[in-house]
């Protein structure tokens, strides 16, 4: 009898414990399910701040090239400016000195024929 109960408890314990191991592999197993979809979650995100980022550096690039062409374009009209600016400033500065050159020829003139007025006079 004794050792009747005692093969029963020997089978109670076994199967106790087998049921035990099951559990805790079927626990290990879902564990490892978890993490595995952890870390396919934290690849996949990391996956899309990556094309994110990428995303945002071109559009910076095109940002860049776009602002740098206009201040290209910028810069291209502002010394066509200038170049007009010393052209015109030549241009009037030629003017001026032709008019100069023409006030005094015509003073000149003037003293001549007043000269001549008064030697006919």
């Amino acid at each position: 009898m004794y050792e009747q109960e005692r093969e029963q408890l020997l089978l109670k314990a076994k199967n106790e414990f087998e049921e035990a191991e099951e559990k805790h592999e079927k626990t290990v197993g879902q564990l490892k399910e978890e993490i595995a979809a952890v870390h396919k979650d934290r690849d996949e995100s990391l996956l899309m701040a990556e094309n994110d980022k990428q995303q945002a550096l071109h559009l910076a690039e095109a940002e860049r090239l776009r602002i740098t062409d206009r201040l290209n374009k910028s810069n291209a009209a502002n010394d066509q400016l200038k170049t007009d600016q010393d052209a015109l400033k030549n241009q009037l500065y030629d003017t001026m000195e032709k008019a100069q050159q023409t006030e005094l020829k015509k003073d000149e003139q003037i003293k001549d024929l007043q000269n001549l007025l008064e030697d006919t006079k």
